[in-house]
This record gives C-alpha cells, sequence and structure tokens, in this order.
C-alpha cells in the first residue's frame, strides 16, 4: 500500500516531475525518449520510471520490441498530481523551456 510519503518522496524529484509533464503532453513516450530528454544514464531513468510506475502514477506498454510508458490516469492519486504538473507547466516559463526539448526529440524521431 502506497502511503501519502511514499508519494511525496516519489515526487520530490524535478526529473521525475518532468517525466509526468511530458508524459501530459504526449500522452506515452519510449524509455530512449525519456532517457534523451533528462540527459541521464538508462540506469538513472529506469529508477525513476521504476519508482513512478511503484507509487502507480504510470504504467508501460510492450510493442514489439519497444517499451511505451504512458500516464496511469485510473489511479485515484494521479488527478490533483497531474493538475499540479499542469499548472506548474502552464505557469512556469523556466518549466516550459525544459519541456520543449521533449518536442525536439520527438519531431527528430518522426523525420528517422
Amino acid at each position: 500500500m502506497k502511503t501519502l510519503v511514499t508519494i511525496y518522496q516519489a515526487l520530490a524529484d524535478l526529473d521525475r516531475l518532468k517525466v509526468i509533464a511530458a508524459l501530459i503532453l504526449n500522452n506515452e513516450l519510449l524509455s530512449c525518449q525519456i532517457i534523451e530528454f533528462l540527459n541521464q544514464s538508462e540506469k538513472d531513468v529506469s529508477e525513476h520510471l521504476l519508482i513512478l510506475i511503484n507509487i502507480g502514477f504510470i504504467t508501460t506498454r510492450k510493442d514489439n520490441d519497444k517499451l511505451w510508458y504512458r500516464l496511469n490516469k485510473d489511479s485515484s492519486d494521479f488527478a490533483p498530481i497531474a493538475e499540479m504538473v499542469k499548472n506548474r507547466m502552464d505557469n512556469d516559463p523556466e518549466f516550459q523551456k525544459e519541456l520543449y526539448f521533449i518536442d525536439e526529440i520527438l519531431a527528430r524521431d518522426i523525420d528517422n
């Protein structure tokens, strides 16, 4: 059972909030896209994603050899957190600038 402390500990990391924000904007992302977006090692990103999975905020979908990550909109804890992150996205120019990078990654992936 996840506790409130566990949820807030998981969300007390800017990189995990950026993952949530990127998924709010894009519905689902590949792990390689998240790795590039966060500019971290595969190991570090995997740890972030596992924490978000363990608190029930994201889920995965396997498509052949690709692993897609998406928000778990069925989680009862998710809606207020998503609203908080969305508010930050809408009102924080620095946060918006960081999120712009995910659009560049996705545009480049579409072109290839």
